[in-house]
């Protein structure tokens, strides 16, 4: 292939290109005379740069043209070259990792100080919104309805509830790419790590200064308090005393018995105390579970003719009951949802006699007897 350079300005500024025109390089020819399109100098790769700096005016560009044995060379270098190593990590990169799990206190829509009950109530409407059967078909609602699922198995457990809240993690998760659902691999525990053993492990087994164990999270301290009913039913703040500090707590309304309520570090050296609550023995109420028994007195001539009774609630309203006429003692009315945590309310009747100190009332008495004949104890086991 035979290359032309223009022969004016070139030519007149380099006076030692009269050399390079009969200089043949790589099988390029480099001759002058000609004008090519556009009249710009051109010198041929094949040539090393140094040379045409060398031979050119300072004043004057060179512009480099890729001559076509140039071309072969390269061709063949790319054919030559060797492939390129993909490395592991590179080639795993590529690789999708599942997504991580989102957090259950964000899945369930509730905070971090939320109480079980505030969790369940969440946790049944959630589940009854996206369940399978009032959505079938709906892959979106089935992901969502297993999500809420993991959430509330977390949330749920106090156990797992609380290492999520230190750790960020409640034991394995398929999910995680890290195999076991922590960040830390497989097998950590939370135990104590000793620095000297990586450190000896690093540099011959001589670990050298001081290593310092990482501290163990103290242990939970339990108190125990009791509540009285109308607090259960309705909810709110309870002020107490421990280690010499005043502390108050909330207790949200309807809370279980034995549930244990947190105040993060009040406890013994810093650790978390729980307020584990329990049902006081109430003045007036006795419980039959969540069902309530309130023994109401009634004279006797209440009993027999039937009266009206305000009744006292554990909200403070009152109710007004009609007391049959021939009521009995041990006899039970019921108000219902008027109990604890929605039970029952159960009047039972207490028939309280007068007590007779003169001739007068005597014989009233008598008289009403003869006028009512009755025997309580003609059925079993005193009669027939």
């Amino acid at each position: 292939m035979v290359f032309h350079m223009p022969h004016g300005t070139f030519a007149r500024s380099c006076p030692r290109f009269s050399k390079l025109a009969s200089h043949e390089t790589n099988g390029c020819d480099i001759r002058l005379g000609e004008t090519m399109a556009g009249n710009v100098p051109l010198a041929c790769l094949g040539m090393p740069n140094k040379r045409l700096r060398n031979a050119c005016s300072p004043g004057i560009d060179c512009h480099h043209f890729v001559c076509p044995a140039q071309k072969r060379r390269q061709a063949t270098m790319r054919r030559e070259r060797p492939p390129v190593k993909v490395d592991a990590w590179s080639s795993q990169r590529e690789q999708d990792f599942p997504p991580m799990p989102r957090d259950p206190y964000e899945v369930l829509g509730v905070t971090r100080t939320a109480t079980q009950d505030d969790i369940k109530k969440s946790y049944r409407k959630l589940a009854r919104e996206y369940h399978p059967d009032r959505n079938p078909g709906d892959k979106v609602a089935e992901g969502k309805f297993k999500e809420i699922q993991e959430a509330y198995d977390i949330l749920g457990d106090e156990q797992k509830k609380s290492q999520f809240d230190q750790f960020g993690f409640a034991g394995p998760q398929q999910n995680s790419p890290f195999g076991n659902g922590s960040p830390f691999g497989q097998g950590f525990d939370g135990a104590e790590i000793d620095l000297g053993d990586i450190l000896g492990g690093m540099f011959g087994g001589r670990g050298r200064g001081r290593t310092r164990r990482s501290r163990a999270v103290p242990e939970p301290t339990v108190v125990e308090m009791a509540i009285p009913l109308e607090l259960v039913h309705s909810g709110g703040k309870r002020s107490f005393s421990f280690n010499d500090k005043d502390l108050e707590i909330t207790i949200p309304a309807g809370i279980q018995e034995e549930k244990k309520l947190k105040l993060a570090g009040q406890g013994n050296g810093g650790a978390d105390l729980l307020v584990a609550i329990r049902y006081a023995t109430h003045q007036f109420f006795k419980r039959d579970g969540n069902d309530l028994v309130l023994e109401t007195p009634v004279s006797l001539p209440e009993a027999a003719v039937g009266t009206k009774v305000d009744i006292p609630t554990l909200d403070g309203a009152r109710l007004t009951v009609k007391i049959p006429a021939g009521a009995s003692s041990g006899q039970r009315l019921r108000l219902k949802g008027r109990g604890l945590l929605g039970g029952d309310l159960h009047i039972e009747i207490k028939i309280v006699a007068p007590a007779v100190a003169d001739d007068k009332g005597r014989a009233i008495i008598e008289d009403l007897a003869s006028l009512y004949p009755q025997n309580p104890r003609s059925g079993p086991p005193w009669g027939s």
